[in-house]
Formats: structure tokens, C-alpha cells, sequence
């Protein structure tokens, strides 16, 4: 991972120079500047060696984003806000298909693994170390709806790498896309042009909010991506007494990453709450049943999951820890920090605040305060509040909050300035240039490192099956390692045979009275002996098979779970035709109810 932007300032020797006033106030400066040149000459020089190591791939990279970020701020400078707003969006995707995030190696390796057992026709919710044998229940605890379209195009034969890079720069175009519909479904028909401005320069401050754009850039979390891209669609969704729009993308939402959605719910009700106008009993009767009908339709890729949590060490079992990820407040509005949402979207509410003099309706203060309290819950000060709320813990970082806390300001935003009226061209615009610039110096500053990652053969997919894990890999691996804590230790015996997981798919004869296999799942697959229960203890990171007979066929079943993962996949289309074609959404609507029963003539 990345070390935060802020560890800079923290190795820094920070010590105040003797003298006055002045004088600190001069050595503060200076040493600030030195800092600052120095950057910019490790930018320079990093940048410079990448050009002369990969001159074409560096041009294919740096003119195409330096000119639509270019073009960005002098859109922004005219004060075309709507077409800065798709400049920026051009930008960031440029900068995402040259990146190498701290996930992308993860889910190029999971593409290229899927791909693999569908050509060998050895479809699995397992995935196989072809290192050393070990196997890991991958895809019973993380869905594999995300991958559906990456894989088909692997299959189709794209480089896994390039399927990735393409299906999740469209995420982040969909997620450009749904707030414009956002903006659109909301604004008056006799909107003035300046308002409409207005609106997409907070459309602009949101996508270049730090995380916004380092979830994609620096981090490449596919899952993490899939749940956040549909998040103003949901909203959208949710302006429509249909219901069937938000059922849709909610139920989307829960199939490719439960716990995340737990987390974006709160900032898509509280934005839906302000653009839809309802009271929230009024919300609630609107979209009760298309939640509901979500959760249910969607239960398959969750409850699994819930219930299986403890045949795996999960994430107490990667060298991180949640608290660990809390912030100070320097550090949650460092402008560098690409964990937070940085500094100028808090910034931009903070002016709007002060432009209405506080005078502000209950819909802008409720999202604007949720935002900011939940950035509060992010840092060291709040921990012990935040470690009790449920479900919270097992996203492992509390930063992942931020992305929810950007689209409740750019809601707060969003309906503030319509209330207080559009602001003087020279208001949000500075500080949408400002976020822009410190935007590109973070993607810049990151790219000749990404440069290096990418051309190192990885889009062989062959070299990213055998190199991802030499048996060292942490992210991705370690939190679907078993867990043994159920099982009796058993480290004594003698005669004790090491065999490879894969070998048991296929019945292995006993030629010892034991067997050993390194991180073999338990739970949730079945061994047997001879057509009967095998006996199973363990030592260590070892599961022990025995005493057996010698000749005893030993075997595992992964009937349960790829009858699982073959049910999901059925199921996530049958339930995609009922919630779009099937199910009548309006009538069951309890909106629709309250509606009929106001028009009901009086006795």
C-alpha cells in the first residue's frame, strides 16, 4: 500500500529555528519552500527517467492527460463548468488505465484465474496457488458479479490487465454519468444557465475529492468500485415513485459488495431525502418495498457470507488494523492525503455557509452535518465511538467512509446553492482549480512508479497466474486462510504424508496413516475416506487428515458451494428480469397506498 501523503510531514524534523517571531515564521517558510522544490524535482526527475525508459508508452500516458486537464481548467476559466466537469472525467480515466493500484494486481490475477478454469472447464469458487497447491475460498466470500464482463472479455481475448482497465474506467464513467442524470432530474425546466453551472462545478469538487478519485487511481478496489459507480443512480432511483429503478441498482449494489453497501446506504438515503423534496416517512413509504425486495432478491450474495464468516481468520489475519487507519485532523484535511476527501470540498461547504450567513434550510444542514460527523468518526480522537458500530470494523480501514462522506457534501452542496442562489463566477471556480491542480500533482507524482508496474509483463496472463502469489502474498490471500479453531490439535503423529489440496478433487489413495495439507478449507467443503466422514484435526497451518487405512481413497466435495456460486449466478439474472419486467413496484408501492387511501372519498 501506498504510504499516506501525510507520512512526509511527519519524518520531517519540525523543529522552531531560535530567534523571534519573524524569524520562525521565515525558517517555517523556508523550510516549507525547500520541501516543496524538492517534490517538485523528484516529480520531475521521476518523470523524466520514465520518459527515457518507455518513450512511447509515457507519450500515450502524459499528453493525452495533461491536455484534458488543461482543457479542464480553461473550461473552467470560461466558465463552462458542465464540459470541465467531462474534461475531468477524461482526465482521471487517462490517469486510471496508466495506474497500478494497491488492488489492481488482485483482481487481474482473480480475471485471469476465472478465465482459467472456464477454458479447463474446472469452475470453482476456490482459487489454486499453481505455485504450491494452495486453495482458498476466494469467491464464496467475495462476489463474482464484479468480474462477469472483465472475464467474458478475457475469454474474448483481452489481456486480463486491459479487461480490468476497461470495465472500471466505464464504472467511473457511470459514475459521472449518474450525476448528471442526478443534476438533471432535479433542476427546473426554467433554470438559468448560471445555476446550472453552479451545480456542475459541485459535480466537479466531488470527482476530484481525493479519495473520489484515488479509489480508482490509487487504489483499483473492484468491488469497492462496482458499489460506488451506482451511487447516484440509486438517488435517481429514488426520485421516481416507480420503485423499480431503485430496486434495481441497490440490488446491484448488494451483489457486488455487501458490507460496503451497509456503509453507502446512510449517504443515499440523506441525499435522497434532500433532491426528492419527501419528508422521511415520505421516503420511507417510497422506497420500503424496493429495499426490501433488493435485500431479499440479493440475500444469496450475502447470507452466505454471514454465516461462513467463521471458517476463515478473515481480516484479523492481515498485518493491519482498524485503528491503525484513523486520522488527525491535519491529516483528514491534507490536501495530499488520497485516504480522505481532502480539503477543498469541506472548504466549498464552509463558503456556502458563510455566503447564506448559516440561513440554510433543514435539507442542507442534514447532510452537511452527517458529512462532517462522519468525518469526525474517522479520526483518532473518535475511535473507541467508532469501533462499536456494527459491520464498521470489517471493512478493515475507516477511510473507506470517505467516498459516502463526499457525495453527502455534494448533496449539502448541491441543494445549498440552489437555495441561496448561484454564486459569483469567481466563488467556486477558484476552488475547483485549485482541486484540480492539487489533483493532478498526486496522479502525477504517483505515475513513473506506475509506469515501472505496468511494464513488467503482467499483461501475459500466464506470468500473472505463476507471479501473484510465490507464497508471500498478503492482500487478497491471508483473509481466506481457514480457520482451525474448531478443529483438535494434532501435531504428534507419525508417518505423516504432505499432499496438495488439488490432489483430493480427484480421490488420493492413503500410503500413510496421515495426511497433511497446507491451508485446506474447511466448513465448507466435505472430506471423506472410503465414502465416509475423514477424521480431521490440525497443526499449525496444516489440516491433518487420519489415522487412515492404507489404500483408503480419500476425496473432497466442493458440491456446496459451487452449487452456491452456479445458483448466484442463475439467480442474479432471474432476479434482474423480475425487478425490471416481473414485479409490480407501483402497486405494491406503500406510497402508492397512502395515496389511494387521501383520495378515498369521506364517509
Amino acid at each position: 500500500m501506498h504510504a499516506p501523503w501525510y507520512s512526509v510531514y511527519r519524518s520531517r524534523d519540525r523543529g522552531r529555528v531560535s530567534g523571534g517571531a519573524d524569524d520562525v515564521t521565515a525558517g517555517e517558510a523556508g523550510r516549507m519552500w525547500t520541501l516543496v522544490v524538492r517534490k517538485l524535482q523528484a516529480i520531475y526527475q521521476g518523470h523524466y527517467q520514465a520518459a527515457l525508459e518507455h518513450p512511447v508508452f509515457y507519450a500515450l500516458y502524459i499528453v493525452p492527460f495533461v491536455a484534458l486537464a488543461v482543457l479542464a481548467a480553461w473550461l473552467l476559466w470560461r466558465g463552462e463548468a458542465k464540459r470541465a466537469f467531462w474534461c475531468l472525467i477524461g482526465a482521471i480515466v487517462v490517469g486510471f488505465l496508466f495506474s497500478w493500484g494497491d488492488d489492481t494486481y488482485t483482481h487481474i490475477y482473480r480475471i485471469a484465474a476465472l478465465a482459467d478454469q472456464i477454458r479447463s472447464g474446472t469452475i470453482s469458487a476456490f482459487l489454486t496457488n499453481p505455485n504450491n497447491g494452495e486453495t482458498l475460498p476466494t469467491f464464496v466470500y467475495y462476489s463474482t458479479i464484479p468480474y462477469l464482463v472483465p472475464t467474458l472479455l478475457n475469454l474474448l481475448g483481452l489481456p486480463a490487465l486491459l479487461a480490468f482497465k476497461l470495465v472500471t474506467a466505464l464504472h467511473f464513467v457511470v459514475l459521472g454519468w449518474g450525476l448528471q442524470r442526478l443534476i438533471e432530474s432535479t433542476t427546473p425546466a426554467d433554470t438559468s444557465r448560471a445555476r446550472t453551472q453552479t451545480d456542475y462545478l459541485v459535480a466537479f469538487l466531488f470527482m476530484s475529492a481525493n479519495y473520489v478519485y484515488a479509489l480508482w487511481f490509487a487504489r483499483g478496489a473492484l468491488g469497492e468500485l462496482w458499489v460506488y459507480c451506482f451511487l447516484p443512480c440509486v438517488v435517481v432511483g429514488a426520485l421516481s415513485s416507480n420503485g423499480r429503478a431503485l430496486a434495481l441498482f441497490i440490488f446491484l449494489q448488494l451483489c457486488g459488495h455487501p458490507i460496503i453497501v451497509v456503509q453507502t446506504l446512510v449517504a443515499e438515503v440523506l441525499v435522497a431525502y434532500v433532491l426528492t423534496g419527501l419528508t422521511f416517512a415520505g421516503l420511507i413509504r417510497r422506497g420500503l418495498v424496493p429495499m426490501v425486495a433488493a435485500l431479499v432478491l440479493a440475500v444469496p450474495f450475502w447470507l452466505p457470507q454471514a454465516l461462513w464468516q467463521g471458517e476463515i481468520l478473515g481480516p484479523a489475519n492481515l498485518p493491519a488494523h482498524f485503528r491503525d487507519s484513523f486520522l488527525t485532523l491535519a491529516q483528514m484535511f491534507s490536501p495530499r492525503n488520497e485516504r480522505t476527501i481532502g480539503v477543498w470540498l469541506p472548504l466549498a461547504v464552509v463558503l456556502l455557509i458563510f455566503i447564506a450567513r448559516a440561513r440554510l434550510s433543514l435539507r442542507v444542514w442534514v447532510p452537511v452535518v452527517a458529512g462532517f460527523a462522519i468525518m469526525a468518526l474517522q479520526t483518532v480522537y473518535l475511535y473507541e465511538v467508532a469501533r462499536h458500530i456494527p459491520t464498521l470494523a470489517l471493512s478493515l480501514f475507516v477511510w473507506r467512509l470517505a467516498l459516502p462522506v463526499a457525495f453527502l457534501l455534494f448533496g449539502g452542496l448541491l441543494i445549498g446553492w440552489r437555495e441561496v442562489g448561484p454564486p459569483s463566477r469567481w466563488t467556486l471556480a477558484p476552488l475547483a482549480a485549485a482541486s484540480l491542480a492539487g489533483m493532478m500533482l498526486v496522479m502525477l507524482e504517483l505515475a513513473p512508479g506506475f509506469v515501472k508496474d505496468l511494464t513488467r509483463g503482467r499483461e501475459n496472463d500466464r506470468f500473472t497466474l505463476e507471479d501473484y502469489d510465490r507464497g508471500e502474498a498478503i492482500w487478497g490471500v491471508l483473509e481466506y486462510v481457514p480457520n482451525y479453531a474448531r478443529l483438535p490439535r494434532h501435531c504428534e503423529a507419525s508417518g505423516v504424508r504432505r499432499i496438495l489440496y488439488p490432489e483430493l478433487r480427484a480421490g488420493l489413495k492413503a500410503e500413510a496413516p496421515f495426511l497433511a495439507v497446507r491451508r485446506a478449507p474447511v466448513g465448507l467443503v466435505e472430506y471423506s475416506v472410503d465414502g465416509g466422514p475423514a477424521p480431521l484435526a490440525a497443526c499449525e497451518q496444516d489440516l491433518v487428515i487420519g489415522p487412515l487405512a492404507t489404500g483408503a481413497v480419500v476425496t473432497v466435495s466442493e458440491a456446496r458451494t459451487n452449487r452456491l456460486n452456479y445458483f448466484r449466478l442463475v439467480e442474479f439474472f432471474a432476479a434482474l428480469a423480475l425487478i425490471c419486467w416481473v414485479i409490480p413496484f407501483r402497486w405494491l408501492s406503500a406510497e402508492s397506498a397512502a395515496r389511494a387511501g387521501s383520495l378515498r372519498p369521506q364517509a
